[in-house]
C-alpha cells in the first residue's frame, strides 16, 4: 500500500519531506520489491525430451537432453548433458552454476525474454573419454539479485563407448571369408534385417555369412520390435576380404586308362605333380570346390550309371542325368561350394542341379559345355564351344562369342589371371598342350594325347 503511495506521488511529481524521510529509510526493502518484478521462475519441463537419435545413448528421465561425439571407433570425445528452464518472470538476465560428482563449478549468463525456454548445458567429456562416470549433476538458476532457484538434480548413469549394435569375428581375411555375426544391441527385438554389403542379407539374429569376392563391405543392422519400436546400425568398411593366395587357375589332366588325375601346382619355372587315382576308365572328370574351403578338389561323372562320384575326403555319391548326358559344374547360387549339372546335347539343354532344378536352353546338338563365372559375380554361368566354328558362345544376360582354337580341340575355363573372372582356352590332343586366352596366349605342355583336360585351384 505504501509503495503504491509513493509511486502516485512521484507520478504527480509531488512529496513532502515526510516521504521522502520515508523513502530514505526505506529504499532497501523499495528496491527489493522493485526487483522481485523481474524475478525469473525457473520451471522443469513435465513432459521428457525428444527420444534420442539411434546412435546416441539412451539417458535418465527428468527431461534431460544428451549431445555425444564419438570418434570412428566408439570412443566419445564430447559428451553434453542438457536441462529445460523456463522464465516465468519478466525478461531479464539469468545466472547458472552447474556442478556435479565429477564436475567443477561452471557458471554462465545470459539474457531471457519472458516465456522463453533455453537448455542450460553441462559437458562431461572435453577431449578423449572412455567412459562417462554415474554421478549427480546440480542446476541453480537465479534472476538479477532476486535470489537462488533450485531448479533439481539429474542422476547420470555410466556410459561407455558407443554401442555399435553388432560384431562381426573374423573381420578380415582371404576370400571366401565366412564371418560369423552376433547383435549386440539393447533391446528385445523381434525382427532382425542384416546387409552384408555384398548383396547379401539375413534375417536370423546371430547369422554367418561368406563373402567371396575381395573387397571392403559395409554392414548395417535393423532391428525392431513390430508396431513398436526400432532401431538401426551401420558400420562402414568394417569387412576387408582380401584374395587369396595363388587365386589363378591351374592346369591338369585326367588319364582314363589309369583312371588317375595329374594335377600342375606352381609356373612354368617351379611346380609339381599331384597324381591322384579315382574312378574307371569310362568314366569323364570334374572338378569342383565341393566343401567351399577354396581349393578344388576333383571327382567323376559316370554315364553307365549317371551318377557323380565326388572325392573329399569321402565319396559323394549323386545320382543326376541320363547315360547319354555331359557332365558340368559350377557354383550355381554364389554360396562359394560348386554344385553339378548336366547337359544333354539331344535337348541342347543345361540341366542344373541346386535344390531345385534349372534349365537352361542354349546352343546346338553338336556343341561341347563350358561354364564359368564371365562376369565375376560370384556366380556360375554357362556356355558352349562349337568345334565347326571354333568358337565360345558364353550366355550372361547378352550372348559373348569369342573365336579361339581349331575343331579338334577340347574347350576349358578358368580364371588364368586371379581377377575373378573366368577365361576360356582350348586343350590340344595332338599336342597334349593347353593354350589360354587371356590379353596374349599362354602355351602349357602337359599330359600325352589321349588326356582330358581340368582346370583348378589345387
Amino acid at each position: 500500500m505504501e509503495l503504491r503511495r509513493l509511486l502516485k506521488k512521484i507520478r504527480c511529481g509531488w512529496m513532502d519531506s515526510d516521504y521522502e524521510n520515508v523513502l530514505l529509510a526505506r529504499i532497501p526493502r523499495y528496491f527489493l520489491l522493485l526487483l522481485a518484478l523481474f524475478a525469473v521462475v525457473v520451471t522443469i519441463p513435465t513432459t521428457s525430451a525428444l527420444p534420442p537419435a539411434p546412435y546416441l545413448p539412451t539417458g535418465p528421465d527428468h527431461g534431460q537432453h544428451i549431445d555425444a561425439s564419438y570418434f570412428p571407433n566408439g570412443q566419445i570425445y564430447s559428451y553434453l548433458v542438457g536441462n529445460d528452464v523456463t522464465n516465468g518472470g519478466g525478461a531479464g538476465n539469468v545466472f547458472y552454476t552447474i556442478y556435479g560428482d565429477h564436475l567443477s563449478l561452471k557458471s554462465k549468463i545470459f539474457w531471457m525474454e519472458s516465456g522463453e525456454t533455453v537448455t542450460v548445458w553441462a559437458e562431461l567429456c572435453d577431449g578423449i573419454c572412455s567412459i562417462i562416470p554415474a554421478q549427480m549433476l546440480y542446476w541453480n538458476v537465479r534472476a538479477s539479485q532476486a535470489g537462488d532457484t533450485d531448479v533439481g538434480s539429474l542422476i547420470i548413469t555410466p556410459f561407455t563407448p558407443r554401442n555399435h549394435g553388432f560384431s562381426g569375428t573374423p573381420k578380415s581375411g582371404p576370400a571366401p571369408l565366412t564371418v560369423n555375426f552376433t547383435d549386440t544391441s539393447a533391446g528385445s527385438w523381434t525382427v532382425w534385417e542384416w546387409d552384408f554389403g555384398d548383396g547379401g542379407t539375413s534375417t536370423l539374429q546371430n547369422p554367418s555369412h561368406t563373402y567371396l569376392r575381395s573387397g571392403t563391405y559395409n554392414v548395417s543392422l535393423f532391428v525392431q520390435i513390430p508396431r513398436n519400436s526400432s532401431t538401426s546400425y551401420r558400420q562402414d568398411n568394417y569387412i576387408t576380404v582380401t584374395s587369396v593366395t595363388n587365386t589363378m587357375a591351374e592346369t591338369g589332366v585326367y588319364r582314363p586308362s589309369a583312371h588317375t588325375f595329374y594335377l600342375k601346382n606352381g609356373t612354368a619355372v617351379s611346380w609339381t605333380t599331384t597324381a591322384i587315382n579315382w574312378g574307371t576308365s569310362t568314366d569323364l572328370p570334374v572338378t569342383g570346390d565341393w566343401n567351399g574351403d577354396g581349393r578344388t578338389d576333383v571327382g567323376v561323372y559316370r554315364p553307365s550309371a549317371h551318377t557323380f562320384y565326388l572325392k573329399n575326403g569321402t565319396t559323394t555319391a549323386i545320382n543326376w542325368g541320363t547315360s547319354t548326358d555331359l557332365p558340368v559344374t559350377g557354383d550355381w547360387n554364389g554360396d562359394g561350394i560348386t554344385d553339378i549339372g548336366v547337359y544333354r546335347p539331344s535337348a541342347h539343354t543345361f540341366y542344373l542341379k541346386n535344390g531345385t532344378t534349372t534349365a537352361i536352353n542354349w546352343g546346338a546338338s553338336t556343341d561341347l559345355p563350358v561354364t564359368g563365372d564371365w562376369n565375376g559375380d560370384g556366380r556360375t554361368d554357362v556356355g558352349v564351344y562349337r568345334p565347326s566354328a571354333n568358337t565360345f558362345y558364353l550366355k550372361n544376360g547378352t550372348t559373348t562369342a569369342i573365336n579361339w582354337g581349331i575343331s579338334t580341340d577340347l574347350p576349358v575355363t578358368g580364371d588364368w589371371n586371379g581377377d575373378g573372372i573366368t577365361d576360356i582356352g582350348v586343350y590340344r590332343p595332338s599336342a597334349h598342350t593347353f593354350y589360354l586366352k587371356n590379353g596374349t596366349t599362354t602355351a602349357i605342355n602337359w599330359g600325352v594325347s589321349s588326356d582330358l583336360p581340368v582346370t583348378g585351384k589345387w
